[in-house]
C-alpha cells in the first residue's frame, strides 16, 4: 500500500518479517532461536545477528562504523568514528586494543600474561613490553631516547638526552656504566670483582683499574701525569708535573727513586741492603754508595772535588780545592 510493503511469514514456529517503508527496509528473521535483524534507513544500516548464543552487531551511521561480535566467549569490537579507529579484541584470555586518534596510535596487547604496549603521540613513541619476567621499555621524546631492558635479572639502560648518553648494564653480577655529557665521558666497569674506571673531563683523563688485587691508576690533567701501579705487592709511581718528573719503584723490598726538577736530578736506589745515591744540583754532583759496609762518597762542586772511601776499615780521603 502507498509504496509500503509488509511481509510477515510464520512457518513451523519460524517467523520472517520484511518491511519496506518510504525507502527504508526492516528485516527480522527468527529461526531455531536464531535471530537476524537488518535495518536500512537514511543511508544507515544496522545488522544484529544472534546465532547459537553468539552475537554479531554491525552499525554504519553517517560513514561511521561500529562492529561488535561475541563468539564462544570471545569479543571483537571495531569502531571507526570521524576518521578515528578503535579496535578491541578479547579471546582465550588475550586482549588486543588498537586505537588511532588524530594521528596518534595506542596499541595494547596482553597475551598469556605477557603485555605489549606501544604508543605514538605527536611524534613521540613509548614502547613497554613485559614477557616471561622480562621487561623492555623504549621511549623516544623530543629526540631523546630512553631504553630500559630487564632480562633474567639482567638490566640494560640506555638514555640519550640533549646529545648526552647514559648507559648502564648489569649482567651476571657484572656492571657496566658509560656516561657521555658535555664532552665528558665516564666509564665504570665491574667484572668478576675487577673494576675499571675511566673518566675524561675537560681534556683531563683519570683511569683506575683494579684486577686480581692489582691496582693501576693513571691521571692526566693540565699537562700533569700521574701513574700509580701496585702489582703483587710491588708499587710503581711515576709523576710528571710542569716538566718535573718523580719516579718511585718498590720491588721485592728494593726501592728506586728518581726525581728530576728544574735541572736537578736525584737518584736513590736501595737494593739488597745496598744504597746508591746520586744528586745533581746546579752543576754540582753528589754520589754516595754503600755496599757491604763499604762507603764511597764523591762530591764535585764549583771545581772542588771530594772523595771519601771507607773499605774494610781503611779510609781514603782525597780533596781537591781551587
Amino acid at each position: 500500500m502507498l509504496g509500503f510493503s509488509f511481509r510477515i511469514y510464520n512457518v513451523l514456529g519460524f517467523s520472517f518479517h520484511s518491511y519496506n517503508v518510504l525507502g527504508f527496509s526492516f528485516r527480522i528473521y527468527n529461526v531455531l532461536r536464531f535471530s537476524f535483524h537488518i535495518y536500512n534507513m537514511l543511508g544507515f544500516s544496522f545488522r544484529i545477528y544472534n546465532v547459537l548464543g553468539f552475537s554479531f552487531h554491525s552499525y554504519n551511521v553517517l560513514r561511521f562504523s561500529f562492529h561488535s561480535n561475541n563468539v564462544l566467549g570471545f569479543s571483537f569490537h571495531s569502531y571507526n568514528v570521524l576518521g578515528f579507529s578503535f579496535h578491541i579484541y578479547n579471546m582465550l584470555g588475550f586482549s588486543f586494543r588498537i586505537y588511532n586518534v588524530l594521528g596518534f596510535s595506542f596499541h595494547s596487547y596482553n597475551v598469556l600474561g605477557f603485555s605489549f604496549h606501544s604508543y605514538n603521540v605527536l611524534g613521540f613513541s613509548f614502547h613497554s613490553y613485559n614477557m616471561l619476567g622480562f621487561s623492555f621499555r623504549i621511549y623516544n621524546v623530543l629526540g631523546f631516547s630512553f631504553h630500559s631492558y630487564n632480562v633474567l635479572r639482567f638490566s640494560f639502560h640506555s638514555n640519550n638526552v640533549l646529545s648526552f648518553s647514559f648507559h648502564s648494564y648489569n649482567v651476571l653480577g657484572f656492571s657496566f656504566h658509560i656516561y657521555n655529557m658535555l664532552g665528558f665521558s665516564f666509564r665504570i666497569y665491574n667484572v668478576l670483582g675487577f673494576s675499571f674506571h675511566s673518566y675524561n673531563v675537560l681534556g683531563f683523563s683519570f683511569h683506575s683499574y683494579n684486577v686480581l688485587g692489582f691496582s693501576f691508576h693513571i691521571y692526566n690533567m693540565l699537562g700533569f701525569s700521574f701513574r700509580i701501579y701496585n702489582v703483587l705487592g710491588f708499587s710503581f709511581h711515576s709523576y710528571n708535573v710542569l716538566g718535573f718528573s718523580f719516579h718511585s719503584y718498590n720491588v721485592l723490598g728494593f726501592s728506586f727513586h728518581i726525581y728530576n726538577m728544574l735541572g736537578f736530578s736525584f737518584r736513590i736506589y736501595n737494593v739488597l741492603g745496598f744504597s746508591f745515591h746520586s744528586y745533581n744540583v746546579l752543576g754540582f754532583s753528589f754520589r754516595i754508595y754503600n755496599v757491604l759496609r763499604f762507603s764511597f762518597h764523591i762530591y764535585n762542586m764549583l771545581g772542588f772535588s771530594f772523595r771519601i772511601y771507607n773499605m774494610l776499615g781503611f779510609s781514603f780521603h782525597s780533596y781537591n780545592v781551587l
